[in-house]
This record gives structure tokens, C-alpha cells and sequence, in this order.
């Protein structure tokens, strides 16, 4: 099934369940990007090579079914650059919101998440699954202004998705905002289950512990935050 198709089915669905009153989640109807590191069952896995446009698998990645489960949409798989290996996706260069169109060196905006973090900040998608080795994630949250969270080995599952280095290869996510990310953390790993029921930002010790770090230097989202969480 072509990404559209599948994009199509899920916003659908969640259409017919606000309509019939069913809430899965607070993510629910919400669109995010993929990767194009991590396994979409019945799509393909390129690791942005064309060598590998016909790699269809049937595997998935638990971050991608996680938030399947939870209603969300998957509007698409992002770009990287050609078997994850340096910053480049176009012509040579990268998208950077906060330096005004595409650039290199100094003005991109570096790691290969790109395709993931240009979604984001250009307002395609809130959120979108990113994986870092090195600074894949944050150097392009940096150069985007946006939201990362790279949560320790462990927390989000590395299973079904193109690993270069055990030692330090962390699945993460890429957001409009830090809120964002902190809801859609809830839904992304096995030692929030409850959480992926709920969905309520803080339930778990870890997110309690990690929100009010993370919001401090914000003070929108922390008033968000506040209000949140009552």
C-alpha cells in the first residue's frame, strides 16, 4: 500500500472514531513523519539509497506500532541522506528554517534526521521519529529551532530499524515544541504502557521527573505544561 493510501486509511479511521466517540489517545488524528531508517510493515526501508527503493519489509519498528495503536497518522517516511552517512539530501545541501531556505556547511542544517526535522519546522507534521549516532537529532532541532528528546538506551525501542553503532544509535523524537515531545514520549515506549492508555503528560516517574528540567528555559510551553497537568 503506498504511503498516501495508508495515510488516508488512518486519518480516516480516526475521522469515524471522533465521530463515534471513541478517544484512543491524545494523539489520535495527529499526523508524524518516519524515518526512513525504521521499518513501516508492507513499505519500504531505502536507508535513503536507491539501491534499496524495493527493500519492502514486513517487519515494524515498536515506535512506529506504538503510535499506530494510539490512533496517530503516518503521513510519511522522511529523507536522509544516502545510507545515513553525512548531512546532505539536496544537491548537496539541507533545509534550515532559521537560515532561510537551503545551505550548506555552516547554514545547514546538519545530521542525518533532516528530512524529519524539516518536516517539523516547516508545520508539515508536529512530530517526527528521528534516530541520532552522533548529533543526527539535535543538530537539526538546533538549526530548526525546534524540539528534540533522545531518551536513554533503552527507553525507545531499537528493534526493526537500521542501527550503525550499538554502543550509541538512540531512536528519538523531533517536535514542534517540548510538550509535543513529552505526549508523544508517553506513547513511544514499553515502560509507559499506562501511559499509552492515558496519555497524561507527567504519569510516569520518568516524564515527572524530566518535565520540569526540560520546560524551564520555555516559558510558554511551561505555562502549557502547568495546565496540562493541573
Amino acid at each position: 500500500m503506498p504511503s498516501k493510501e495508508l495515510a488516508l486509511q488512518y486519518a480516516t479511521q480516526a475521522d469515524a472514531d471522533f465521530t463515534a466517540g471513541i478517544y484512543k489517545s491524545y494523539i489520535q488524528g495527529i499526523p508524524f513523519a518516519i524515518k526512513d531508517t525504521y521499518d513501516l510493515a508492507g513499505h519500504a526501508t531505502a536507508y535513503g539509497s536507491w539501491e534499496y527503493l524495493d527493500n519492502i519489509v514486513e517487519t515494524e519498528s515498536p515506535l512506529v506500532t506504538y503510535a499506530l495503536e494510539a490512533g496517530a497518522v503516518p503521513l510519511f517516511k522522511s529523507s536522509v541522506p544516502q545510507l545515513t552517512w553525512g548531512f546532505a539530501n539536496f544537491n548537496g545541501t539541507t533545509y534550515s528554517c532559521l537560515n532561510g531556505g537551503y545551505s550548506a556547511g555552516a547554514g545547514s542544517s546538519g545530521g542525518s534526521s533532516i528530512g524529519s526535522g524539516t518536516a517539523v519546522c516547516l508545520g508539515v507534521v508536529p512530530v517526527s521519529i528521528c534516530e541520532q549516532t552522533g548529533s543526527s537529532c539535535q543538530a537539526p532541532a538546533i538549526a530548526n529551532g525546534i524540539s528534540t528528546m533522545i531518551p536513554s538506551i533503552g527507553t525507545f525501542s531499537r528493534e526493526n530499524n537500521g542501527l550503525y553503532s550499538m554502543e550509541s544509535d538512540r531512536p528519538g523524537l523531533l517536535c514542534r515544541d517540548v510538550m509535543s515531545c513529552a505526549v508523544f514520549y508517553n506513547y513511544s515506549s514499553p515502560t509507559c504502557g499506562s501511559n499509552r492508555r492515558t496519555g497524561r503528560v507527567g504519569s510516569s516517574p520518568t516524564a515527572t521527573v524530566l518535565l520540569p528540567i526540560l520546560l524551564t528555559p520555555f516559558g510558554p510551553a511551561l505555562d502549557s505544561a502547568r495546565q496540562v497537568r493541573g
